[in-house]
């Protein structure tokens, strides 16, 4: 019983070793965080905010050895929120590392209450790879009465 439990801790050892190490042939490796030099935050989409539309966009990217970003490709989120996080994901900038990486960025959009301070419409980064960008929602340019507009107008005009 102790031979079979010393052998397994050996197995699971050596299998998270091989796993949580990158060979000498420029593997990707997904095991070590890099840390970021430069962060970017998206701009709310207009689309976006017009159909009243938030959410979480997921964004894996290639990082090089130089800590470029080579490729960003949308996992997960909504189609009018995601090209807008590709575009800023390929400006972020990492810490130089000896292999390539891939990296998940998350982008938070959230739309909040029309009274909202301008601090709490500031873009809030959280380590390591999140950002959540806000906004307030748009004002409709018509009523919701047209009778109403109406009447305002003939009273514009005597």
């Amino acid at each position: 019983m102790k031979q079979l439990l010393s052998l397994t801790i050996l197995i699971l050892f050596l299998i998270n070793f091989a796993f949580g190490q990158d060979n000498e042939r420029g593997k990707i490796s997904k095991t070590k965080q890099l840390s970021t030099v430069i962060a970017v935050a998206p701009i709310f989409p207009a689309v976006a905010k017009a159909t009243n539309t938030s959410g979480k966009v997921i964004v894996e990217v290639n990082v090089n050895k130089d800590g470029n970003v080579t490729s960003a490709k949308t996992v997960e989120g909504h189609s009018l929120l995601c090209r807008t996080a590709e575009v800023v994901a390929r400006m972020w900038k990492f810490e130089v590392a000896e292999n390539e990486s891939k990296i998940q960025l998350t982008f938070v959009f959230s739309i909040l209450q029309k009274s909202s301070t301008t601090e709490q419409l500031l873009s809030v980064f959280t380590i390591p790879y999140q950002v959540e960008v806000k906004t307030r929602p748009i004002e409709p340019l018509v009523s919701s009465d047209p009778v109403s507009d109406k009447n305002k107008q003939k009273h514009k005009r005597n």
